[in-house]
């Protein structure tokens, strides 16, 4: 019959051994260690994916908003012409067009301003602790663009009063 003596020493003896206690140490370590390598790769995916929505989101928002000040566009059309320069600006390789879609879109006729939202369900490398295989992630950005008319004036000085002598210099006595 086994003893809680036996058990005891059974341990002391295990707690004092230290053959092999590299192995048992690089076990211990590997499992945070490689968790953590996990969770770096997925949180650097994550802000690529954040960067390059914001890159195009802006990019959609921008050339809408001057295609409506310049008329190109009506400003009906204009959630459909940031779809489309969205979708166009986005890497379509790395992104799912399902799940990456313009959300929340706004037009403001008075400053001829839009915004707009834009997220994408990410699918994670390393899932961590049973938290899911994909994260969402979103991005919002605001464009306005008013078009300024600027005249240009052109002025000729034929009286001579601005003349220069025959070295090229300025003549400062007339």
């Amino acid at each position: 019959m086994f003893k809680f003596a036996n058990l005891k020493s059974t341990v002391a003896s295990f707690a004092e051994d230290r053959g092999g206690n590299f192995a048992i140490m690089f076990a211990i370590a590997a499992v945070p260690v490689l968790m953590s390598v996990g969770i770096a790769v997925d949180y650097t995916r994550m802000l690529n994916a954040k960067s390059d929505m914001q890159n195009a989101l802006d990019v959609a928002l921008i050339s809408t908003a001057k295609d409506i000040a310049q008329g190109k566009i009506k400003p009906s059309d204009a959630k459909a012409a940031v779809q489309t320069f969205f979708e166009v600006n986005l890497n379509a390789n790395r992104y799912d067009a399902v799940t990456t879609t313009i959300t929340n879109f706004n037009y403001d006729p008075a400053t001829i301003k839009v915004s707009a939202d834009a997220q994408t369900d990410l699918a994670l490398v390393f899932p961590v602790f049973g938290a899911g295989n994909t994260r969402k992630v979103g991005t919002s950005s605001v464009a306005s663009y008013i078009e300024r008319k600027v005249e240009v004036s052109m002025v000729l000085d034929v009286t001579g009063s601005m003349g220069v002598d025959s070295s090229g210099k300025k003549d400062l006595t007339k």
